[in-house]
């Protein structure tokens, strides 16, 4: 594990994008939560900085932060459409590393991301949870901060869908065009067209439901009648979440196992 890692950063470090997208990243979730005051719609306010105060903070930052998990995504599509681009895939395997270890390189950088991602979200909702909360105990500390293994499953899970894909097409450009659109529509639009229980345990479905509403300011009957109350992340769907986040890195290597680099 080691040695791969050490042989991935050295790569990362001249990938020029990578850095951008990632310092973007932070940019983006640390001026997102800084310029945010609430959230209204129509005649509801949704949010509001009593919002992100503990225990809620850990669901209402999990929520928000999670779209920019696509974001991120880009910049692992990046990293393995690069190493075709640049034939570094052909000349890793000429240097005596085997197709798994190729794989399982990209499966360690990917996983770290997701636990960056993870670490900064959850620094965002300590900063705000102490700047909005009156009263702090350690039971409310730890209230909903299921939040963050959920927002973790999430990333994991679609970073390493992102990455499946970038194995499959090997074209940064392709490869998002696929990627994008899928996520934000088309399961959606499968989904709608077969009428059966099991649509929803779909990958963006099962990533989305992790997280799927934030802590409102709605009265709680009005909000479990809309469907908008969330008490905690479902353990089906953090476990389901895992298998797909894995079981897309094992397809990975399945299919580069006899393919011509």
């Amino acid at each position: 594990m080691r040695r791969l890692l050490e042989i991935e950063f050295l790569k990362l470090g001249y990938y020029r994008t990578f850095q951008v997208i990632v310092g973007l990243y932070g940019l983006l979730i640390v001026l997102m939560f800084l310029s945010f005051n609430e959230l209204t719609v129509g005649p509801f306010q949704v949010l509001s900085k009593e919002s992100f105060k503990f225990p809620y903070v850990w669901q209402n930052v999990a929520f928000l932060s999670k779209f920019l998990n696509l974001y991120l995504a880009i910049a692992v599509v990046f990293i393995i459409t690069n190493e075709f681009s640049y034939r570094t895939v052909r000349q890793n395997i000429i240097d005596g590393l085997t197709r798994k270890q190729v794989v399982l390189s990209k499966f360690w950088v990917i996983l770290l991301l997701a636990l960056g991602a993870t670490l900064t979200m959850g620094l965002v909702s300590v900063v705000l949870g102490i700047a909005d909360s009156r009263v702090i105990t350690w039971s409310l500390f730890t209230q909903r901060i299921d939040f963050v293994a959920g927002f973790f499953v999430h990333a994991f899970g679609i970073f390493s869908l992102a990455a499946l894909l970038a194995y499959l097409f090997r074209k940064n450009g392709l490869t998002i065009l696929v990627f994008l659109p899928y996520v934000m529509f088309v399961e959606s639009i499968i989904r709608n067209l077969i009428d059966a229980p099991f649509v929803k345990y779909f990958p963006v479905k099962t990533f989305t439901d992790l997280i799927y509403v934030p802590y409102t300011n709605l009265p709680k009957e009005g909000a479990e009648s809309f469907g908008l109350s969330q008490n905690a992340v479902p353990v089906e769907n953090l476990v389901i979440g895992l298998a797909y986040a894995l079981a897309f890195h094992l397809l990975a290597y399945l299919y580069l196992k006899n393919r011509d680099l």
